[in-house]
């Protein structure tokens, strides 16, 4: 519970993040990171009044993907934050640490998860795992390549990864 409590803000700073960015902070990024506004006025070499509106219906139309993409990261950074800090209990009761001393030690693992590399793998795996944005098997991803094949196929099945990793969680 400790881990979910401290790691609300953490959560709530990485989803807004993501939906500013327009770039994940955990799992891989999305077809469009690079260029999050296909309709952007540098990208299409407009100016003025039309490349204004363009670049709004861009950021209108991309607004239910990013927000989405937010979602998911405010999860996952949630188990990611609540898992480090079982990792990091972990690693201090190891250390055969108690009281005072294993409170500053497990507040230092978490303020510096960088500095212990298998802590935060582990957590960072963890929150990926549940927030089913792991990576597909074979079947996923050749499912997951033939829904981004054509705007016919996305609109058909427009999410692939999350629906398959929960449906294999479930079986």
């Amino acid at each position: 519970v400790e881990g979910l409590v401290s790691g609300f803000q953490d959560a709530l700073n990485v989803a807004a993040k993501s939906w500013k960015t327009n770039h994940p902070e955990f799992g891989k990024g999305r077809p469009l990171e690079d260029n999050p506004n296909p309709l952007a006025k540098e990208n299409l070499g407009t100016d003025g009044a039309w490349g204004n509106f363009l670049e709004f219906m861009g950021n209108v139309t991309g607004a239910p993907g990013r927000s989405l993409m937010a979602e998911h990261q405010f999860a996952t950074a949630l188990n990611y934050r609540a898992q480090l800090h079982v990792e990091a209990l972990k690693e201090a009761v190891s250390e055969g640490l108690s009281g005072k001393a294993m409170t500053d030690r497990v507040n230092y693992i978490k303020e510096h998860p960088e500095t212990f590399p298998s802590l935060h793998d582990a957590a960072r795996e963890y929150g990926i795992k549940q927030g089913f944005l792991n990576e597909l098997g074979p079947v996923g991803q050749t499912l997951q390549k033939l829904s981004n094949s054509n705007i016919f196929t996305k609109m058909v099945q427009p999410f692939v990864k999350i629906p398959m990793n929960i449906f294999k969680w479930g079986y």
